[in-house]
């Protein structure tokens, strides 16, 4: 793998940008930097990596950086070209273009905040890797989160409120870039969206679920613990006192040692 000449870098960048126009040729342009920086020898294994179900370029994380941030600015002014730039990019098989395409439908104007919604959803496949849909949810959706959060929330209450099981799934995976983001603080909300399917999870949702409430448990633990003793006080499937045990690990001393007894006491009354 070449080291990244940043020089030599801009210029390739400045080459692919002449082919916007054409997603098929900016892509194919793409493809040759990629694969001018892949390293063919990397192991995650060796890197103490998970290894993912997608392949990749193992291209330096400088590269994906330095194109999102040049062709980031043409998502403002050209929209419509870019969609069809962000469709080709996610189209491809390797992991970086692909998270390329995320991290730029991040940067399409809130005009267009219904395709963005679209496509975030039609991505969200279970047999895509979970740590590039986790990437999708993060980066895909943050100006829906930063400047139409009530919008982006009515949606995912909408997803929760659904019967479909793969709704409640991606509303599950939509809410847990919001309880990681520092700069968001309505975690009543929360809280208020995940009682829609808590107290009868499917089978499908308790994985997202679970990591969703490993998420609250960092983020405030003591709310946390609260909240669940009153899903506990209320009927509720028998799945849910073991999903709750095996959060246990996530929360600090004071309050695991507060939502054990609770269990406990739970398990001795039922």
């Amino acid at each position: 793998m070449p080291a990244v000449e940043l020089t030599r870098l801009h210029t390739q960048i400045q080459l692919a940008l002449k082919e916007f126009s054409s997603a098929e040729q900016f892509v194919k342009q793409l493809s040759t930097v990629y694969e001018f920086y892949s390293d063919r020898t990397f192991d995650p294994l060796a890197a103490g990596k998970r290894p993912l179900s997608v392949d990749a370029y193992n291209v330096p994380s400088l590269i994906n950086r330095q194109f999102e941030l040049e062709f980031g600015k043409l998502c403002q002014d050209n929209p419509l070209s870019s969609m069809d730039v962000i469709d080709r990019l996610w189209e491809e098989t390797k992991l970086e273009p692909r998270q390329l395409a995320a991290a730029l439908l991040g940067k399409i104007p809130l005009e267009y905040t219904d395709q963005i919604i679209q496509r975030l959803k039609d991505w969200s496949l279970p047999t895509e890797d979970r740590d590039l849909i986790a990437f999708l949810q993060d980066r895909g959706s943050i100006r829906l989160r930063k400047e139409a959060v009530e919008k982006w929330l009515t949606v995912i209450q909408s997803w929760l409120e659904s019967k479909d099981s793969y709704d409640q799934v991606f509303g599950l995976q939509s809410i847990l870039p919001m309880i990681k983001d520092p700069d968001f603080h309505n975690l009543p909300r929360i809280y208020d969206l995940i009682t829609l399917i808590i107290t009868k999870p499917g089978a499908r949702v308790l994985s997202p679920l679970q990591r969703d409430l490993q998420a609250l448990a960092s983020r405030s633990p003591v709310e946390t613990v609260f909240y669940l003793k009153s899903i506990l006080a209320q009927p509720h499937s028998p799945e849910i006192p073991r999903l709750f045990r095996r959060l246990l690990p996530f929360f600090p001393p004071e309050q695991e040692l507060s939502l054990r007894l609770e269990l406990r006491e739970h398990s001795s009354r039922s």
